[in-house]
């Protein structure tokens, strides 16, 4: 009985020694105006983890942001003698895929993930991020063990022209207001 419980407990702490895997997302400015790219940097670190497929897809509200780009630099395995294959990055309306790699053999990389979503500012208003994790969906989260991560959001602020004009309009409210009293 003895045994089993010192198999047990060895099991045990060498399982709660295994680091999990992290994935942040960092936009390039907080404040953004319509009209412009708001770029969303993703780093992962596999912390020891192995894997044969990762992939990312993060939402946003399409009414507030459109889908531009996306990018990925290849994961490593062996100090750098084998790269994992990259898949095709996709985007449409409210997502953007930001990472898409396999290899075959179940792999852990030496190298920490960098990938980047762009969309397009199209209305004022508090964007949310976060990644797509239906249980139901293959583009669902899954790296290096992790079906869940933080997302994030940024401010769009209405362009300055348009800002301009509705100051401008709002003067002449004023002004047309004042006359009238007199």
């Amino acid at each position: 009985m003895t045994m089993i419980i010192r198999r047990t407990l060895a099991i045990f702490v060498l399982a709660s020694g295994a680091q999990a895997a992290t994935l942040t997302i960092t936009p390039d400015r907080q404040t953004y105006s319509v009209g412009e790219t708001i770029t969303l940097s993703v780093f992962g670190d596999a912390e020891g983890q192995a894997a044969t497929l990762i992939f990312g897809r993060l939402v946003v509200d399409p009414g507030l942001a459109s889908y531009a780009d996306s990018s990925q630099q290849a994961l490593t395995s062996f100090s750098g003698g084998l790269a994992w294959k990259l898949g095709g990055l996709h985007g449409g309306p409210g997502s953007g895929d930001a990472f898409n790699q396999s290899n075959s053999l179940g792999l852990v990389p030496d190298n920490q993930l960098i990938a980047s979503v762009s969309v397009l500012a199209l209305a004022p208003g508090t964007l949310s991020y976060e990644w797509f994790t239906d249980s139901q969906d293959l583009h669902r989260l899954s790296f290096f063990g992790l079906t869940t991560a933080p997302g994030g959001s940024v401010t769009i602020v209405p362009e300055p022209a348009t800002a301009l004009i509705v100051l401008l309009g709002l003067i002449g409210l004023s002004l047309s207001a004042q006359r009238l009293e007199h």
